[in-house]
Order: structure tokens, then C-alpha cells, then sequence
């Protein structure tokens, strides 16, 4: 039996609400798992709850082969699909919550244009990861070719988030219509920046577009959490066998969630808060902790971690070796430059290691690898910094430079954005320490000192050497 309208009855789910008449008010951009669990699940309990009646049009800027596959797929289920959440329990969702999935077409763009006009569509979020919104060392970065394209084409051809949104403001303009943007990203200050980013885009495309930006579009930073792996067909066969069903968009994540929101009031939104979404006056205090432990826990082992022959992240945090590594790290080159007296980040981390340690939910090492250029300079970076200007040690960094060298060494594929760039400097600049000073990405040239670099190629040798855990070890000494 497979996931569809017709079939829902016989299937034991939760998605009450499939046939009520609900009003397409929230489009997402890039509509990969994490979204399906994360954002879709906070409106499908609110549509559980009858506390809302808006449902959301996915969205995709790139017409991939995946992303043609998707939407095949989840048409044919009438765009409903499982979610498993998993911890010592495994819990069963199923969601209706979206309606349409839109892949990156005239017509779809038209679509979404009428429902502008008509004052309907309210709210869009994005995750698109941090490589899609186009900035190079913290600047907008408006020679990429993707942007050059949108540039020089009309509002209905683009590649990028900003052709996106300059898609959405001109129609908000022409219609006089207001529209909230929420990216949900792991970015500091991330609606900010985007919409910083996207007023650069304006002055290059047509100027007087900008004094529009700020009446029609409502930007809210935001900080989004929950561990959701790549898709896994042995999901799909448990599926068939536990509830007797066939589902081939299914997502699962762990049973943790969360979502905070900088509070605007003129922001449109459904009542989210009725359902745990959290609402505060600034959130920045929010990401640099979800961003500088959460998210350099995983971007500080997972290359150690890929050396070490782990498949899944679960084992890294069920090692001791590293477990130490992680305490150490965190407490003594993270902590004591956060913000005071504002959370028990001590408590924080503690959960992180409870989360990440997850048997139930199989998030692969090699996913945590993917554009570590990028990861390096967003997470870990910034700490780095904080600890030279305090004339603190840091061969704890100096092993996560380490392990990331030797890692993009010997893989001869590593997904990186930066992968042909990366691969032609390790050719050009043979010295591990040269190399380092002189590629942009993580952009450390400035962060160098004489302790680091002795410490670098003391680690980088004790790793070729087959003696990593005597590296990890010395390190978290």
C-alpha cells in the first residue's frame, strides 16, 4: 500500500487536517529533510491543533536531478510523507502541512506572483545552506557567476536566493503587498545579512528597487535545531515493515527540536509560539551558542572523526577519546568568551554530547564533512581568534586544521564548493604551513603564529604516522 490521499484512512496517522480548505500563505525555500522535519512539522501541529489554516509551496531555485525526482515522487503521494523521530523511542508522523512542491519555472513563478497580488502568500523561510547566499570572507559576493546571471536577466530567470527575492519584492511592489522573510540558516545574524547582501544585489540591478526592500519585506534573523540525516532506504523498509506502508519521500531526525525567531511585530506569522517556537528580542546571544558549540562540536571531529574510519557521528560521541576532546575544546577555548551570564553553556553542551551520541539516529560522519572550508571559517574561526588575542594555547586548533588538511589530502573526493580551488593549492603550495597562509578559505592567514605552526605539522606528522589517537590525546591535554 502506498502513502496517498486515498489510502490515508487505512493508514493509523495524525494528518486530520489533508482535506480542509487551507490558504498557500508560507512558501520555503530549498526543500530538503531538514526542512520537512523542522519547519513542516511546527505548522502541521499547529494545523493538528486547528490554530492555523495556512499550509506552505516548497521551492526549489535549482531544477536538479534530485530535485525533479522529489517532486515526481511526492506528487504522486499527494505531497504527503512520514516523519520518524528517534531516540529510545521511535514516534510516527505523517504530514500534510505542505501542498505543492514548485521546482524553478515560469509557470510556478506565476503561481506564486497571483498569490502575492491576491495577498495570500504571508511568509517565506529559506534553507538553502550557507554556500547560497553567495559571500566570500563575510562579503556579498557580487561577481559569482550565479549572480552575475541574475543580474543581467528578467525577474523570472534566476539562480540564486537573491533573484528569488527580487522575484518577490518587485511583485510585493506592483501588488503593494508585505512579506515576512525568515532564514533559518546557520548564519550569524542571518535575515540581517541576507537582506544587507540583497540591498548590494538591488543597487547593482536596478537601484530604485532599494527604498522599497525595508517597506515590503520583514526580515527576522532566526536559529533553527534539530539533527536530521540523510535520506536512508533502511528507513523506508522499516516503514513497510512496522506500519505497512510504502512512503519513498520519508524523512527521520532525532526527537530534539527547536526554533528560535527575533521577535518583529510586523512580521505576519502564524501563532507559533503555540507550539514551541520560542520569540525573543535579539537573538544573536541564540546563535553564538548553537553556532560556536553545538556546531563546532560536529565541524572539530568530523574530520578526525572520518580519519578515524567512523561512518557515523554517533560513534565519534560514544568514543572517549574524543568525548575528551570535545570537553576540553569547548570548555576552555569556547566558553570563556561567550557572552556572560547568559545561559549555563556548560548545561548546553552536556546535551549536545547526549544528542550526538544518538544510536537510533544514523547521521553519517561524511555528511558533517561536506564544504569544511566553508564550516572552518563559520564555526571555528572566530574562537580561534578570541584565544590569540589572549595569548591562550591553540593546538586544539591547530589538530582541527590538522586533520582537515591531511582529510582533503587523501580524499580524492570531498564535497566542497571550494573542492577545484582546494585541490590546485595543495598542488601549488606543498607545505602544509604554506598552504594554510595562503588559500582564502578558512580565511586564517592573519590567525597564524609560531605555536600554531609547530603544533600544525607536529599533528599533520603524528596523523601520517598512524597515531592519531596520540594526537587527540595531546591535544586535549
Amino acid at each position: 500500500m502506498n502513502l496517498n490521499k486515498i489510502n490515508l484512512t487505512k493508514i493509523n496517522n495524525d494528518c486530520s487536517y489533508v482535506d480542509e480548505k487551507l490558504n498557500e500563505k508560507w512558501l520555503h525555500v530549498g526543500s530538503g529533510n531538514f526542512h520537512r522535519a523542522h519547519q513542516a512539522y511546527y505548522l502541521h501541529r499547529l494545523l493538528k491543533k486547528k490554530l492555523s489554516n495556512w499550509t506552505i509551496i516548497d521551492f526549489e531555485i535549482i531544477n536538479s536531478k534530485r530535485n525533479k525526482q522529489f517532486n515526481n515522487s511526492i506528487k504522486k503521494q499527494d505531497y504527503l510523507y512520514t516523519l520518524l523521530t528517534k531516540n529510545k523511542k521511535i514516534k510516527k508522523f505523517i504530514l500534510g502541512s505542505i501542498s505543492k512542491f514548485f521546482l524553478n519555472n515560469k509557470k510556478n513563478l506565476i503561481y506564486i506572483k497571483k498569490n502575492i497580488d491576491n495577498n495570500i502568500l504571508k511568509l517565506v523561510t529559506i534553507t538553502i545552506t550557507e554556500n547560497g547566499y553567495h559571500t566570500d570572507n563575510g562579503n556579498f559576493a557580487k561577481n559569482n557567476k550565479d549572480i552575475q546571471y541574475d543580474l543581467k536577466n528578467d525577474e523570472f530567470k534566476f539562480k540564486t536566493i537573491y533573484g528569488m527575492l527580487f522575484f518577490i519584492l518587485k511583485s510585493c511592489i506592483e501588488s503593494k503587498k508585505k512579506i515576512t522573510v525568515i532564514s533559518c540558516d546557520n548564519i550569524e545574524n542571518n535575515s540581517q545579512n541576507l537582506r544587507n547582501s540583497f540591498k548590494i544585489f538591488c543597487n547593482e540591478k536596478n537601484s530604485k528597487f532599494i527604498k522599497h526592500i525595508d517597506k515590503y519585506l520583514i526580515f527576522c534573523n532566526s536559529m533553527v535545531d534539530r539533527i536530521t540525516p540523510k535520506y536512508n532506504s533502511k528507513t523506508k523498509k522499516e516503514i513497510v515493515n512496522k506500519f505497512k506502508y510504502n512512503d519513498n519521500c520519508h524523512v527521520e531526525s532525532e526527537d530534539y527540536i527547536s526554533w528560535i525567531i527575533q521577535r518583529n511585530k510586523k512580521a505576519d506569522l502564524p501563532p507559533l509560539e503555540k507550539v514551541g517556537v520560542k520569540f525573543v528580542k535579539n537573538i544573536s546571544s541564540y546563535q553564538e551558542m548553537k553556532m560556536k558549540i553545538l556546531n563546532a562540536s560536529h565541524c572539530s571531529t568530523s574530520f578526525l572523526a572520518s580519519l578515524d574510519k567512523k561512518k557515523f557521528v554517533y560513534e565519534s560521541f560514544n568514543d572517549k577519546k574524543f568525548i575528551k576532546f570535545i570537553n576540553s575544546f569547548i570548555s576552555r577555548d569556547v566558553i570563556p568568551y561567550l557572552k556572560k551570564d547568559f545561559y549555563n553553556y556548560r548545561l548546553f553542551l552536556n546535551s549536545v554530547l547526549k544528542r550526538f551520541s544518538n544510536k537510533a539516529v544514523p547521521d553519517l560522519v561524511k555528511r558533517t564533512t561536506i564544504n569544511g572550508s566553508k564550516n572552518l571559517e563559520i564555526f571555528i574561526c572566530s574562537s580561534m581568534k578570541n584565544n590569540l588575542l589572549h595569548k591562550k594555547n591553540i593546538k586544539r586548533f591547530a589538530l582541527i586544521f590538522a586533520s582537515w588538511y591531511i582529510f582533503i589530502n587523501e580524499k580524492k573526493n570531498f564535497e566542497d564548493d571550494n573542492y577545484l580551488y582546494l585541490k590546485k593549492n595543495l598542488i601549488k603550495y606543498r607545505d602544509p604551513v604554506t598552504f594554510i597562509k595562503n588559500i582564502t578559505q578558512p580565511p586564517i592567514k592573519y590567525l597564524i603564529n609560531d605555536n600554531f605552526k609547530v603544533k600544525f605539522k607536529h599533528y599533520i606528522n603524528l596523523i601520517k604516522n598512524k597515531k592519531l589517537k596520540l594526537a587527540i590525546n595531546d591535544a586535549t591535554k
